[in-house]
């Protein structure tokens, strides 16, 4: 797997800011790296709104869990073993994935339905989906786990930003160059990396 080290910890963690348009349940701590903008919870009691964790902004806690978040990045990045190479823009919608690294030369998105990704019965089995540029979704769409794959062991790495669109659901680790927007009811099983600039909660 890759290794996130004190990162595990974060559920959100962005370099300027996190900011909630309000209903966001977050399990893990969250914290921003440079700037201090954090959301104000109410103590966490489903189905109330909080934050079951701890609030870090732009203390030592955040700022070694970005370093270790970064040095995460960059094995993702140097990762060749077992890589498919799916082309310019790739549309994961609609297919059925084993474990294994999975690279594009331009955007991935999830438009054209559902993805599904099947560990084999392998508690252990890696997915890592990494793109030069943009990670997008439609609305209402579904990373779907098969076969005991386990959120922990996904790894998504968008160059610039990631943006999912409303009531969708990700699943696994989500790293972007700059921002990554969660739209109105979407669910995230995993963590959120915004090594740019913000994480936007809607």
């Amino acid at each position: 797997t890759v290794n996130l080290g004190v990162a595990a910890a974060f559920a959100v963690l962005a370099t300027s800011a996190v900011t909630d348009a309000g209903g966001s349940q977050i399990d893990g701590d969250m914290g921003t790296s440079t700037g201090i903008a954090l959301p104000v919870y109410a103590p966490y009691s489903p189905p109330t709104p909080g934050l079951n964790g701890k609030l870090h902004p732009n203390d030592a806690t955040a700022i070694a869990a970005r370093a270790a978040a970064v040095a995460a990045l960059i094995d993702i990045k140097a990762r060749s073993t077992c890589e498919t190479a799916l082309g310019g823009v790739v549309e994961l919608g609609g297919k059925t994935l084993s474990p294994g690294l999975y690279t594009a030369t331009s955007t991935m998105q999830l438009i054209a339905g559902d993805l599904t990704l099947d560990a084999g019965s392998d508690p252990n089995a890696v997915f890592i989906f990494r793109m030069p540029t943009t990670f997008s979704t439609a609305a209402d769409r579904k990373v779907i786990l098969a076969g005991g794959a386990n959120p922990k062991n996904i790894f998504w790495s968008a160059g610039t930003a990631a943006t999912f669109a409303a009531r969708c659901t990700m699943q696994g680790n989500i790293f972007a160059g700059t921002a990554i927007t969660f739209a109105a009811g979407c669910t995230h099983h995993g963590r959120a990396f915004a090594l740019g600039t913000a994480c936007t909660l809607s």
